[in-house]
Order: structure tokens, then C-alpha cells, then sequence
């Protein structure tokens, strides 16, 4: 009968749930600590992510040209 699908569905509800609690950890640890602040899809997203980090000490505050240091003339 109709109930005897019932288990099923629960066993793939669960393996569904499952998946959405389990990879958090993973996400925390891979991105230190920074769960859905910022992406990187992109490698040179990483490198300005990076620079911003240099300039400012602080990743997510963007370092515009105003920031930049000033190169020596030769």
C-alpha cells in the first residue's frame, strides 16, 4: 500500500537534510571562519581580496586608489 513508501521517503528526506547540516563545518573551516561574507569564484578575486588584506589589515574593507601607496621617482 501507500505506506509501505513511507520509510523510503524518510530515509531521502533525511539524506537531503543531512547534506544542508553537515557541509557548515566544512564551509567554516575552508574559509576561516567567514561562512557567507564574500566569494571566490574567481582566482583574481582571491588576489584583490589579498591586497585589500595588505593595504587595510582588513580583507573586507576595499583599499581604493586614495590608499594606494605613492611609488618613488627615480
Amino acid at each position: 500500500m501507500w505506506y509501505e513508501l513511507l520509510p523510503f521517503f524518510g530515509i531521502m528526506f533525511g539524506a537531503a537534510a543531512a547534506t544542508q547540516v553537515v557541509h557548515i563545518p566544512f564551509v567554516y573551516v575552508s574559509t576561516g571562519g567567514r561562512i557567507y561574507r564574500r566569494f571566490s569564484n574567481y582566482v583574481d578575486d582571491r588576489k584583490w581580496w589579498e591586497r585589500d588584506k595588505q593595504l587595510t589589515g582588513n580583507m573586507y574593507k576595499v583599499a581604493g586608489l586614495e590608499n594606494l601607496p605613492e611609488e618613488e621617482s627615480k
